[in-house]
Order: structure tokens, then C-alpha cells, then sequence
């Protein structure tokens, strides 16, 4: 892409315009200051009882200065819906329409009926390229986010003193 009226040079402060319209190799997009961050979209796990519908929290995350992600609160503009093939689950389990955006980061808004049949699905997201994730530790950051929901009693295994899931 070219740019047209090109109006700063990326490597020194100052009007370039003023100085040396020749050194100008970069164009203001906005006078206001944006800010730029590597994230992801997340799907946590949900589970509940088989006779009642499940709500799958999703979230939008971005590497913070310490090395860890945090949920990015000030997105409240970020389209959500399942209305266009987005949302895949299985074995496939009926779900409610929906079209709204996250809210301070996240949203239950993702609905699954009740099945009145215990079980796991898989639920998949279908998300724009830039909030994809390595989430097979390929090096390549092209997954789409995935989370169980489960339908019915999970009692455990008697020889397991505490289990505790952690996000990678």
C-alpha cells in the first residue's frame, strides 16, 4: 500500500513537512493516541446440571506488562454471536440466538438448552484472525479458542485429594 501525503518521519520528533519534506516516509492515521495489544479470545469451561441451560463464558485477553494476560476491560465494542455458523459444539447441542458485544471484556451470553442428557461437548469459536491463539504450542498462532460445557453431576475420583484447572 502507498501512502499519499505522507507527514512524519518514524525515526525523529517534529513536523518533517517544516524541516525536509523528503525525509517524510510515515502518514498520521489519528491525532489521538491508540494503543496496540497482542490478545486472545477465551472460552472457559462451564458445567451444570443436564435440566438446565449452561452459559459459556468467553473472554478477550491481552498480554499485560508483566508477562501475563488479563482480561482486556476496555472492550466493550467487540461483536459476539452464534448467529452465522460461528459457534460450533460437539457432539452438537441446541443453543439460543444471540447478537451483542462483550461487555468490560466478557460474556455468558452464549447459551446452551438443556439437554436433559448428561454429557460434554466441545464448544469452538470461530474469531477474527488477530484474537487466535497458539493454543497447541505450534508456534503459529491460528487456534481458535476451545472450552468444554458439561451437562450433568461430576462427582470425581475418590483418590483425588484436589484438582485444580489452570489456564495455559
Amino acid at each position: 500500500v502507498l501512502l499519499k501525503d505522507m507527514d512524519i518521519n518514524a525515526l525523529i520528533s517534529g513536523d518533517c513537512n517544516l524541516t525536509s519534506p523528503s525525509t517524510c516516509d510515515a502518514k498520521i492515521l489519528d491525532e489521538s493516541p491508540s494503543q496496540i495489544v497482542f490478545g486472545r479470545w477465551v472460552i472457559d469451561n462451564s458445567f451444570g446440571p443436564e435440566t438446565e441451560d449452561l452459559s459459556v463464558p468467553m473472554r478477550l485477553e491481552y498480554l499485560a506488562s508483566s508477562g501475563q494476560f488479563e482480561t482486556l476491560v476496555t472492550d466493550s465494542c467487540t461483536a459476539i454471536s452464534n448467529e452465522n455458523d460461528e459457534l460450533t459444539l460437539t457432539p452438537e447441542v441446541d443453543f439460543y440466538d444471540i447478537t451483542s458485544v462483550f461487555e468490560r471484556g466478557e460474556s455468558d451470553l452464549i447459551i446452551l438448552k438443556a439437554p436433559n442428557v448428561a454429557g460434554a461437548h466441545n464448544v469452538e469459536y470461530q474469531v477474527p484472525d488477530w484474537l487466535k491463539y497458539d493454543w497447541d504450542n505450534d508456534d503459529v498462532h491460528d487456534n481458535v479458542p476451545l472450552g468444554v460445557a458439561t451437562f450433568g453431576r461430576y462427582r470425581g475420583n475418590d483418590r483425588i485429594i484436589i484438582w485444580r484447572e489452570v489456564n495455559p
